[in-house]
């Protein structure tokens, strides 16, 4: 399927005209195209933190520097992308072999990170990244290595959920994948009918909940199938769950 384009005057205007505030081809005022980029901003804002709303992991590969374990992440930071609110997954890039190869690192917790003794250890590879969603005037995050890389020869690969960005202005133009532009009409209708003294119509309350969930279907990740080991028996014995009888 292919993405749409969206702008939020666009936007705004259907969650208006859905809620029957403005009648056919009626110009919506500038307050309220206003009063609705900020609403419809602190929607997307909501559901950048919702992860079943977020339609994207991305992969980005950043390069470090010898003897710097600490990084800030966010638009303008050391690592200039979007602050992602977690990491999915990291990983360290050797460029030095053929071909360049990703060896998976762990990600640690905030206990894990506090537990840690000695937090100053150096290494020409780290083997950990904590992250820590920082909030400042620059909105960065922050990005720590461990142990700290004493080369700059091998990068840095972070896997994290790029959500939505919020509109800059009423006019400019987005590229929103399948079924977010239904989601975000209705349910910036719902947020819209109150401010204007407006009833939700039972219509568009249903579609604001099927179009949301739609898209968080389609954003279900895959899981790999686990395997109980334990319930696996050595050679001769016959323990163990038969899934074609129900047996154990």
């Amino acid at each position: 399927m292919a993405s749409t384009t969206v702008t939020a005057t666009g936007i705004i205007t259907s969650a208006l005209d859905s809620l029957g505030v403005y009648g056919v081809g009626e110009q919506v005022s500038a307050a309220d195209i206003a009063d609705g980029l900020r609403r419809l901003n602190a929607m997307v804002s909501s559901w950048s933190i919702q992860p079943l709303t977020i339609p994207v992991v991305a992969r980005e590969v950043f390069p470090v520097v010898s003897n710097v374990g600490v990084y800030t992440i966010g638009a303008g930071a050391d690592f200039d992308t979007i602050r992602p609110s977690r990491i999915e997954s990291a990983s360290l890039l050797l460029n030095s072999a053929s071909p360049p190869t990703e060896v998976p690192c762990g990600i640690m917790t905030e206990q894990g990170w506090q537990a840690l003794q000695t937090k100053d250890l150096t290494s020409t590879q780290w083997t950990q990244v904590y992250y820590e969603p920082t909030y400042t005037t620059s909105n960065w995050g922050t990005v720590t290595l461990w142990p700290i890389p004493t080369t700059a020869d091998n990068d840095l690969v972070l896997y994290f959920k790029q959500p939505l960005v919020e509109f800059v202005n009423s006019t400019t133009s987005y590229q929103v994948p399948p079924g977010y532009e239904e989601a975000l009409v209705y349910n910036l209708a719902v947020r819209l009918a109150g401010p204007h003294g407006m009833p939700v119509p039972d219509d568009v309350r249903v579609l604001a909940t099927q179009s949301r969930g739609h898209i968080k279907r389609a954003n279900m990740p895959v899981a790999e199938l686990g395997n109980d080991f334990s319930s696996i028996g050595s050679s001769g014995q016959k323990y163990g769950y038969n899934i074609m009888t129900g047996n154990m």
